[in-house]
């Protein structure tokens, strides 16, 4: 995988300008006051349940679900240490930045072109979107990839952090410069991961999942489980729609949940997983910082929804049959039931390496 981000010592061989430096602060709480660990380490994705026919030859009997608990064929991913929020952004987390954004430098709209048969013209498209929630400590939902990734970086610089996304832009001499994503629906963005900095971002794919299915009392990755408390699910364990037409699905309540029914619920609501990470499955779908399926797009490419973003997790409006595998993919335009949670890096200072977003 070749990465899309260009390492400072790179730019200073080449005389490209470096990315931007925009704050001189002394210190900076690192890792954010709360955040939780998620160390170095393996784990394997995905779980070894599948179903067969009770009787293969009487297939009228039906299915079951057999786990293989021998010889798994899934390869086992690394990912370096992060550090994660314990819970979704809320409505009133979002709020509060966004305002802060819209009022330092971050424009309240942009203009998109959009094409018609008459030919193409130019309308205004809100830029941070205001977002929508159940309530303020509800997760926040119907902002796009594109307002996320602006957001963290308004979060960082509010915070006095350094931002983890960046643009490749030209400047008036005609020099290439990276500036601060602030504005538009850009896919050349570039995200700034393990790069020694303090920033917010999305996390990737394989540390969300990592971070769901939690540790063992060793601390070593739990493995196989269809959710991050086990293999089966009732309405005791998370904000979801229970139906009988999964096995694993043993809720005495049915339909949506007794208590929020069409609602989704207060961040916090239920059990943490054993690193002490709240909802992450159930109540809201995720946001993560990848392309689905690989891949890098170019500018030219931007808006085109075949570089979907990677989205994990479940909703109050899921089955269970969506488990913690299950990897989904939106177009990153789309404002729907997909909120987020933060991540930062580990910090260590003087070993920039951009990473790419996939």
């Amino acid at each position: 995988m070749k990465p899309i981000c260009i390492t400072l010592l790179t730019c200073l061989l080449t005389g490209i300008a470096a990315p931007e430096s925009v704050f001189s602060e002394p210190f900076v709480q690192h890792p954010p006051a709360g955040y939780v660990k998620i160390s170095e380490g393996d784990y394997r994705p995905g779980d070894d349940w599948r179903q067969e026919y009770i009787d293969p030859k009487n297939k009228a009997a039906g299915l079951r679900w057999v786990k293989k608990t021998a010889n798994s064929q899934r390869k086992s991913v690394s990912v370096p240490t992060f550090y994660m929020q314990p819970t979704l952004v809320t409505k009133a987390e979002w709020d509060t930045v966004r305002a802060w954004a819209l009022a330092h430098g971050y424009p309240a709209t942009y203009g998109v072109e959009v094409k018609t048969k008459s030919g193409t013209r130019t309308v205004q498209e809100n830029n941070l979107a205001a977002g929508w929630a159940d309530g303020p400590n509800n997760p926040v939902s119907h902002v796009n990839w594109y307002d996320v990734v602006k957001w963290c970086n308004a979060k960082s610089e509010m915070e006095g952090r350094l931002p983890s996304y960046k643009v490749k832009d030209t400047n008036a001499s005609g020099r290439e410069v990276y500036n601060v994503y602030r504005v538009g629906q850009r896919d050349d963005v570039e995200c700034y991961a393990y790069d020694g900095g303090d920033g917010y971002r999305l996390p990737f794919d394989a540390e969300w999942e990592k971070a769901a299915r939690g540790v063992d009392a060793n601390g070593a990755a739990l493995d196989g489980f269809r959710f991050p408390w086990g293999d089966d699910i009732t309405h005791q364990n998370a904000t979801y729609y229970s139906h009988p037409g999964s096995s694993f699905d043993v809720s005495a309540t049915r339909m949506f949940h007794p208590l929020y029914g069409t609602r989704t619920s207060p961040v916090g609501s239920f059990a943490p997983n054993s690193y002490g990470l709240y909802d992450m499955w159930g109540n809201m779908n995720q946001w993560c910082g990848d392309v689905y399926g690989g891949g890098t797009p170019t500018p030219s490419q931007s808006l085109f929804p075949n570089y979907k973003r990677v989205y994990r997790g479940a909703s109050y409006n899921s089955f269970a049959a969506q488990t913690l595998k299950f990897k989904g993919a939106q177009n990153p335009r789309m404002r729907t039931m997909i909120g987020f949670r933060l991540v930062t890096d580990e910090g260590i200072l003087g070993s920039a390496q951009p990473w790419p977003l996939n």
